[in-house]
């Protein structure tokens, strides 16, 4: 089953502001919590050093909330990685699929640092995309590191 990705036509400003901090708030935990996760099922001692962030982006692949513990260049590259896996899969993204990435033309910050990738559905859409990107010591070569 081949999911469509629902696309904002055009901002709106129609959100108050007690609706706005709720969301806001909604949503930066939503972050916290994902790297509350990764933390807590980590067996790498550079990922419980904290050298990986957590994102949540739209539907276009537009960064919505990054974790407040989350490293720099990590999330001025999110976007560009989830922008990458619409351009590379456009509609044919489905319910269960996770998407790896650390390629640097396309937002990777050096080879190590790799992101994964989940759509999020509602109604057979993708409405939004959770991410996480860390640094992966070992990912192969002939030498660690």
């Amino acid at each position: 089953m081949s999911g469509t990705i629902a696309v904002p036509l055009a901002p709106t400003t129609a959100l108050d502001p007690v609706t706005f901090e709720v969301l806001k708030n909604a949503f930066a935990t939503s972050v916290d919590l994902m790297s509350e996760q990764i933390l807590r099922t980590c067996y790498s001692f550079v990922i419980y050093s904290r050298d990986f962030s957590s994102a949540l982006c739209d539907a276009a692949g537009n960064t919505v909330m990054q974790g407040s513990g989350d490293i720099a260049v990590h999330v001025g590259t999110l976007h560009f990685q989830c922008k990458a896996v619409l351009e590379e899969f456009g509609t044919d993204i489905n319910p269960g699929d996770v998407f790896a990435i650390n390629d640097p033309y396309r937002g990777g910050t050096h080879f190590n640092d790799v992101s994964f990738i989940r759509p999020i559905f509602s109604g057979g859409e993708v409405i939004a995309f959770a991410q996480n990107k860390g640094h992966w010591a070992d990912i192969g070569g002939n030498v660690p590191g």
